[in-house]
């Protein structure tokens, strides 16, 4: 499945975590054609307390203002 999210136009990044590392060439290479964010998954031990932070998602965020004009 990773490989078709990687080079879906409409998925704008891709987390690899759990990802085999020999995969990450492709995923890579899928998502550079719709020039989309990939996170790689961490080197060594993974720190699962870190993982729980708000800040490991900040990749997958968007945050926009909408403003609504106040009527006459």
């Amino acid at each position: 499945m990773v490989p078709f999210l990687a080079s879906h136009l409409d998925v704008n990044a891709i987390d690899a975590f759990g990802a085999e590392p020999a995969m990450m060439h492709d995923i890579e290479q899928e998502a550079a054609a719709g020039v989309k964010r990939v996170v790689r998954p961490p080197g060594g031990e993974i720190d699962w307390a870190g993982a729980q932070s708000p800040y490991a998602i900040a990749a997958f965020t968007e945050i926009k203002t909408v403003w609504h004009p106040k009527g006459l």
